[in-house]
């Protein structure tokens, strides 16, 4: 084959192993988790051009060199060899088969490697002439597919970290809201009380409200930290990069309502937020000081080549022959563990330079990736070589490194001074959502049900509240906060009204 009819077959095949991924960001849910950013689709389009160029030359020389050498075995074994690829290719179009029906896969290889096998060994078989013209005919499919990736919005704003201090209007205190994502109450609690390895929980709990019938607003991430931010149980919705608020009677941009930043700002306080999950730019737009970069729900790369090196191996890890998946799914597993403790070491290190350098008039919510799944940690933060994705022992040692995080951060408050008048809100998005025993799952929200421990200012002795209560009925605490009443009486007789309130 000439040099561009073999790179337009080159491309269409490797297209077709990254269709897979494609057709899964295809769902903007996915984007919307992904953060994506029409860079992504550069290091996809960059991705399959590259790659398909140097399977191209290869094949292109080794042709050459089997007419050179009038070897008419070299070139139908190159031939055949091209059909594996192409197989390889509309399998991968899958990659939810390979996982659920693996038994299924391994059939329709065994029937395609004997059908090769045939055509290998029959001279007058024209397989590999069909095989090319069919990669010809729809060549065309893998640059529409690629130029639609151009089409989606981008859910990506870059961070903001450059900001003048205000200084403050009136009274003020720091105010740090921590959520833990995936923080089971149930898991984490053994008759009232928070289990004994949970011991800088326990000394937190000595001097703050420990609510233990608290409820996540929403059952999952998408709806309960947007709920927990605006301090409101609107529907919660977003599209073609924007997110809007579904009142009553109108849908308004998040962007335009006043969330618990905007609202500390407009007392003299400064903003800070440091999470990952979720688009927070798109979410909140300027009523965030500072906003460190928003880290994926999705392994990812964190640069143009970056992206490219992970789009690669992901297209490498969905191939659906033993061989592949047996090495490049055991390598992007490994690389994949290792870039998402990066992720949460990162934002930990964000965490602890925002509680050193922020002034007292500080609003600070930090949204912390423990002790979410797959369960990559040792109990002091360390990786591990080998890790469990979603079994209660390794929940379980995600708790035991939580409460290790939760030492620290007190750690920080309390050498930076920062810690006995500062109002201190720990809770969670929502229980563990792969929960597989059915005693950790009471009642029809066992997944709400998560941890609310809130320090208040000056607060020396703790309490215990049964009364339930909803993470995004608290904005009655945080206004006195922010307007200037921090008498420690007046804030505990409040936060037992809003518990009796909230329900």
């Amino acid at each position: 084959m000439k040099l561009l009819k073999t790179y337009v077959v080159a491309v269409f095949v490797v297209f077709l192993h990254f269709a897979g991924q494609l057709t899964q960001l295809a769902r903007p849910a996915e984007r919307y988790y992904y953060l994506w950013d029409r860079s992504d689709a550069t290091a996809r389009l960059l991705d399959v051009l590259l790659i398909a160029l140097g399977f191209a030359l290869l094949a292109w020389g080794l042709d050459s060199l089997a007419e050179r050498w009038r070897s008419v075995a070299l070139k139908r074994v190159l031939g055949h060899l091209f059909l594996v690829g192409l197989i390889s290719g509309l399998l991968a179009l899958f990659p939810a088969l390979a996982q659920d029906h693996p038994s299924v896969v391994q059939l329709a290889w065994l029937v395609a490697l004997a059908g090769i096998g045939f055509s290998l060994g029959w001279r007058r078989s024209r397989l590999v002439a069909y095989g090319v013209r069919f990669c010809l005919v729809l060549s065309p499919l893998a640059l529409i597919g690629l130029a639609w990736m151009f089409t989606w919005p981008s859910w990506q704003t870059p961070p903001k970290t450059d900001f003048a201090i205000r200084e403050p209007a009136g009274p003020s205190t720091p105010v740090f809201l921590v959520v833990f994502d995936e923080w089971s109450y149930p898991r984490s609690v053994s008759s009232g009380e928070f289990r004994p390895f949970f011991k800088n929980v326990r000394r937190l709990c000595r001097q703050s409200v420990v609510f233990r019938q608290a409820r996540s607003a929403g059952r999952g991430s998408k709806d309960a930290i947007p709920r927990l931010i605006y301090q409101c149980d609107w529907q919660y919705g977003w599209s073609h990069g924007q997110a809007w608020w579904t009142t009553a009677d109108r849908q308004v941009p998040s962007t335009e309502v006043p969330s618990l930043f905007q609202i500390a700002r407009r007392h003299g306080y400064n903003t800070y937020l440091a999470g990952w999950y979720l688009p927070y730019g798109r979410i909140l737009g300027d009523q965030v000081d500072y906003r460190a970069a928003s880290r994926s729900f999705h392994n990812r790369g964190q640069s143009l080549t970056g992206e490219m090196a992970h789009a690669a191996l992901t297209a490498a890890a969905n191939m659906t022959d033993p061989l592949s998946r047996r090495v490049w799914s055991a390598l992007s597993r490994r690389v994949n563990a290792r870039r998402r403790w990066t992720i949460h070491h990162d934002l930990k290190r964000q965490v602890f330079r925002i509680i050193e350098q922020c002034p007292a008039n500080t609003f600070a919510m930090f949204h912390v990736p423990l002790p979410h799944q797959p369960f990559i940690y040792n109990t002091d933060g360390t990786l591990r070589n080998d890790y469990d994705a979603e079994s209660p022992e390794g929940y379980l040692r995600s708790l035991k490194y939580l409460d290790t995080y939760v030492g620290r951060l007190v750690e920080h408050l309390e050498a930076t001074g920062k810690f006995d008048d500062a109002l201190v809100v720990l809770t969670s998005n929502h229980g563990w959502r792969e929960e597989p025993e059915p005693d950790f799952r009471p009642g029809p929200d066992w997944r709400r049900r998560v941890p609310l421990i809130i320090k208040l200012p000056g607060q020396r002795t703790g309490h215990l509240i049964d009364t339930p209560i909803s993470t995004d009925h608290l904005i009655r605490l945080f206004q006195d906060i922010f307007s200037g009443r921090h008498d420690p009486q007046h804030l505990l007789r409040l936060v037992q009204d809003v518990a009796g309130a909230s329900g």
